[in-house]
């Protein structure tokens, strides 16, 4: 890849990169790191995934891969800075930290991230592209072999087990399991296709 198709793909993913940090950036105590070093990070994590990248860039796919692995650096550099130990956390939170633990716990200077998760997001973008990759999904699932399209309406549609899938099917759960996998790497197979 030559190094303007490089930078090309660098800007065109810098607002997803934006994004993403706008996104955390709410979650932390204001002050405790900046928002350009987070941005920085978050390049890091793009840099990383189109270099490491299985599938075209202009895929959904790699648009999926990019937000985790950016997302990932983001919150791997979060901990990085975090002075209080995750036990400490985890003992406050339990009720069984000593009075030291809390007044660390508690000084609000530390990033409280033992529980981080992404947040529901309101953001109409965000929804349209979430709804469109489901989309995307069912298409391919749709190309699946029916038994298989059964098995993935179970588990991931009606909530059911592997075990009560496999019941309901009268086959094992290993079966259920080796039907799965084929149905998730034939949706894959199709959406990088």
């Amino acid at each position: 890849m030559s190094a303007v198709d490089f930078n090309k793909l660098i800007n065109d993913f810098k607002p997803m990169v934006n994004a993403i940090v706008y996104k955390i950036i709410g979650k932390i105590p204001y002050g405790a790191i900046r928002r350009d070093d987070l941005t920085q990070v978050g390049m890091i994590g793009l840099y990383d995934a189109i270099r490491i990248r299985k599938c075209p860039v202009d895929s959904d796919r790699f648009r999926s891969y990019a937000g985790m692995r950016i997302y990932g650096s983001i919150i791997d550099e979060i901990r990085l800075n975090d002075f209080v130990a995750r036990s400490v956390r985890d003992s406050v939170k339990n009720g069984t930290a000593s009075e030291y633990e809390k007044s660390l716990a508690g000084s609000g200077d530390f990033l409280d991230i033992a529980d981080f998760e992404v947040p529901d997001s309101e953001n109409p973008l965000d929804i349209l592209i979430d709804e469109e990759e489901k989309r995307l999904i069912n298409d391919a699932a749709e190309k699946c072999d029916p038994r298989d399209r059964v098995i993935l309406d179970m588990l991931y549609n009606e909530g059911v087990t592997k075990r009560q899938a496999a019941e309901r099917l009268g086959v094992h759960e290993s079966r259920i399991n080796q039907l799965n996998k084929r149905a998730i790497n034939k949706i894959r197979d199709e959406l990088c296709a």
